[in-house]
């Protein structure tokens, strides 16, 4: 089954743009909107869904090139932020500046003087202030909810309410890349950025640019709870012949593939059809390149060792967070690229990177969209492309169906069509909407009380009553139109707030302060769970043998599940690291000892061929009771997995899990089941979870952690009431 897709153009317009482009619609309407909005000191909201590769980025930045607009810029990967670097660096040279975590420790490394990523920041920031910041929304985060240097103590918190402050002051421009990517807490926490920029720096102007393959129906709802006016620069596609029409997307054949995409059997359905792509790939001379894209690491590793089977091994590169960031920088050069949503958000195939066919997984419409975008950038009429831009989309079956009956073979689609198309068929997943309400407030009152200790002088009052009215007007069903009941209703938040955090949180380190504070890590940063990643330290002989680098961090449950391993101390680790690469040896343990919460060390030898190691969590029964499908806190948990060795040494992996005190979320129904009845997100993880009686045998139950674990608690009972257990109990995970 196969569709086409035809050549999408935009009209440009002749007025001067940045250097000698002739601008897009859009690109102009955000330059002027941006423009007023300075002039008059608004707040603005400025929409952008025009399509993938119509220049959206230099949109963001016209102001700062061409005006000098303090910008910062957001990116939900750092693959896509170094690209976007590149591409903005050639008009804003050393005014551009990186500022996501290693961009912090550069700082420090230049200055040795600094201490902390809230000081490098506030410098940042301060006094040595760019036009433009490229860094990542848990930056973003971290600092607009004032939690540099003050999450596991208060001794830099001078510097991190300075930071505050200067992100307020400083940089009237925010720009979100990909924001279709952001999940519902994520939205959440974008809305309370946004109000409390507007609300504690109202004479200063605000202009939040949202750039998005689809639109966000939630965000809308806040930014008119806020009452900031939004504007939609979106283009629309050339529907008349114009002397100014300039290709944005090539036409691109789509054939559909169908696979069972629940149980992980995309990459199966790959390798069935790679004889006939890689056949149509060498028909042509030059010879195709491509990129395949999957959402499991496995996956990826496995089609790129097939690939390596047949081709050389300097045509392969590989894309993925389990490949060291040194390989990922050339991956996308080589012919043929796999690797994960690493390669699919933001990152332009153009210029040396260019491909011309695509074959990955799609779980969701959305997902699609931005996938088949990737492809087909490269501004070409259809008369002078040599080699046809060819998709290979793996779908559900349900969707294959679907299609299959209100397509016919061949049909030509415009851009719009298919992405109706494609909207309609698939399925929606849950989006958690019941965390904004029981947990979001908790987050803004546990920034807000932060917030409200700096020192703000004569403005303290109405600093206070600004914050106590932003909770409830984002979050609360009917916010209180008066400011007593803001208080009241603050306050009911306050309370709550607090006895979640005690329950769920850390103490905090607060030498000064007489009452305690705390710090819940699983929702007080932009993607959560931070003290349930369960990372480990890894040597690779896989990666060794390619001339990869093989030391690098992932995740536990991946490993045991995927590969062939066993569990070394630290002394061996370090001993194994020094014999092989004495060279390399000091530079990269010095990184593995920056990292925080590395659990153990592994030597992984392979992965494993087919069926995975069956890999699960275990527990004494007693230590959760009948505490069902709630958060709980529980101590003792261990993992285990067969055919793997872990040591049992008071500084093993085991050891260090069962000291751990994690917020879980336990159910007695089966994960499989439970994905697929609450249809849940394609990368939700939940753990089989062997809970062991006295007598030494075990329920077979299930085990989420960290904020997926309050994820779970927030749906409506209702919602978690679902029927049946499978008899297996495959692990929601890759």
């Amino acid at each position: 089954m196969y569709v086409v897709v035809e050549t999408l153009r935009y009209t440009t317009d002749s007025s001067p743009f940045v250097g000698e482009l002739k601008p897009y619609a859009h690109q102009l309407r955000t330059l002027d909107f941006v423009r007023h909005a300075i002039e008059k000191r608004q707040t603005i909201c400025i929409e952008n869904t025009s399509v993938t590769g119509s220049g959206k980025t230099l949109a963001n930045f016209a102001s700062a090139i061409l005006d000098g607009t303090r910008t910062c810029g957001i990116y939900p990967t750092n693959e896509l932020m170094l690209d976007q670097h590149v591409s903005l660096g050639k008009y804003l040279d050393k005014e551009i500046t990186l500022l996501d975590s290693q961009g912090l420790d550069d700082i420090i490394d230049v200055h040795p003087h600094m201490h902390s990523h809230a000081q490098a920041l506030a410098w940042a920031t301060g006094d040595d202030m760019r036009v433009a910041l490229l860094t990542n929304p848990d930056v973003l985060y971290l600092a607009m909810y004032d939690l540099y240097g003050q999450m596991f103590s208060t001794f830099p918190k001078n510097f991190g309410e300075r930071a505050f402050r200067l992100m307020l002051a400083n940089y009237p421009l925010i720009a979100f890349d990909e924001f279709h990517l952001y999940s519902t807490k994520q939205i959440a926490n974008t809305a309370f950025i946004m109000g409390t920029a507007k609300d504690l720096a109202p004479d200063n102007p605000h202009i939040f640019i949202f750039s998005s393959a689809t639109p966000q129906p939630l965000f809308k709802q806040y930014v008119q709870r806020l009452g900031i006016e939004t504007v939609d620069v979106t283009n629309s596609p050339l529907t008349v012949d114009a002397d100014t029409k300039r290709v944005v997307c090539e036409s691109i054949t789509i054939n559909f593939l169908s696979a069972d995409l629940l149980r992980w059997q995309g990459g199966d359905r790959i390798r069935e059809g790679l004889n006939d792509i890689l056949y149509w790939a060498d028909s042509f001379e030059p010879k195709a390149k491509g990129v395949f894209i999957v959402d499991s690491v496995y996956e990826a590793k496995r089609i790129a060792a097939e690939l390596r089977n047949r081709y050389q091994p300097d045509d392969i590169g590989e894309v993925h967070g389990y490949m060291a960031s040194e390989e990922r920088a050339v991956a996308l050069l080589r012919r043929f690229s796999v690797g994960t949503t690493t390669i699919d958000v933001g990152v332009d195939l153009t210029g040396q990177k260019s491909k011309e066919f695509l074959v990955c997984e799609a779980r969701s419409a959305a997902q699609a969209i931005q996938r088949i975008g990737r492809l087909g950038r490269r501004g070409r009429e259809l008369d002078s492309i040599e080699i046809p831009n060819t998709v290979w989309l793996v779908v559900p079956d349900y969707v294959y169906h679907y299609v299959e009956q209100r397509a016919i073979e061949g049909t030509v689609l415009n851009r719009q069509d298919l992405n109706r198309l494609l909207n309609e068929a698939y399925l929606g997943n849950e989006e958690f909407t019941g965390y904004t309400q029981v947990y979001s407030p908790l987050e803004a009152v546990a920034a807000c009380e932060r917030i409200q200790r700096q020192d703000f002088e004569d403005t303290k009052v109405q600093t206070m009553a600004k914050l106590h009215r932003l909770v409830p007007m984002l979050y609360g069903k009917n916010p209180p139109p008066e400011q007593e009941e803001i208080e009241k209703c603050y306050e009911k938040y306050r309370k709550r707030q607090f006895a979640v955090w005690k329950k769920y949180g850390t103490e905090i380190h607060n030498p000064t302060g007489k009452s305690k504070r705390y710090y819940l890590s699983d929702l007080e940063s932009f993607r959560g769970g931070l003290e349930s990643d369960f990372t480990v330290a890894i040597y690779d002989d896989l990666d060794e043998r390619q001339g990869f680098k093989p030391v690098k961090t992932y995740g536990l449950p991946f490993v045991l599940r995927r590969t062939k391993c066993e569990e070394l101390s630290k002394r061996l680790f370090e001993k194994l690291v020094q014999d092989r690469h004495p060279l390399k040896a000091k530079e990269w343990l010095d990184e593995l000892e920056r990292q925080r919460n590395i659990l153990g060390y592994m030597h992984v030898h392979s992965l494993v061929d087919k069926q995975a190691n069956e890999t699960y969590f275990e527990v004494r029964s007693g230590r959760i009771e009948n505490a069902f499908e709630q958060v709980i806190r529980i101590e003792g948990l261990t993992i285990a997995a067969e055919n793997i060795y872990l040591r049992t040494s008071a500084d093993s992996i085991n050891a260090q899990l069962e000291k751990k005190v994690l917020n879980c979320w336990v159910s007695e129904r089966n994960g499989f089941k439970l994905s697929d009845s609450l249809h849940l997100p394609p990368l939700f993880a939940i753990y089989p979870l062997r809970a062991f009686r006295t007598n030494g045998t075990y329920y077979q139950w299930s085990i989420a952690f960290g904020l997926d674990a309050f994820l779970l608690a927030s749906l409506p009972l209702k919602r978690r009431r679902v029927a049946g257990i499978r008899s297996d109990n495959t692990a929601i995970i890759i």
